[in-house]
């Protein structure tokens, strides 16, 4: 899994590639860190469950009036499989990102 500096080096290139850094906010280039960061976590975690126990589903359980949450709401209450989250183009996640066993 790669450190918040990484992710904040990559962001920040690859919003200077398009030529729109000077359009966001520090706030805002540090929510898309952080949404990176915690897709990246969730992956790291999902695949170690997934190696220990079998299949595992991830959950979204997006918190109400939770600002880090804004970007899961439309993913609030779905599951996916660690393969649909690794092929989301939108590689971003939150704290209400769950990893689950498949069968409970």
């Amino acid at each position: 899994m790669r450190s918040k500096r990484e992710i904040r080096d990559e962001v920040i290139k690859e919003l200077k590639d398009r030529g729109v850094f000077e359009k966001f906010t520090p706030i805002q280039i540090e929510r898309e860190v952080d949404g990176r960061f915690h897709w990246e976590r969730v992956i790291a975690e999902a695949e170690e469950e997934q190696k220990e126990h079998g299949e595992v589903r991830i959950e979204f359980i997006a918190s109400p009036g939770d600002e880090f949450c804004r970007m899961c709401w439309e993913m609030n209450g779905k599951s996916l499989s660690l393969d649909e989250l690794k092929k989301m183009k939108n590689k971003w996640a939150c704290r209400c990102a769950l990893v689950l066993p498949e069968k409970e």
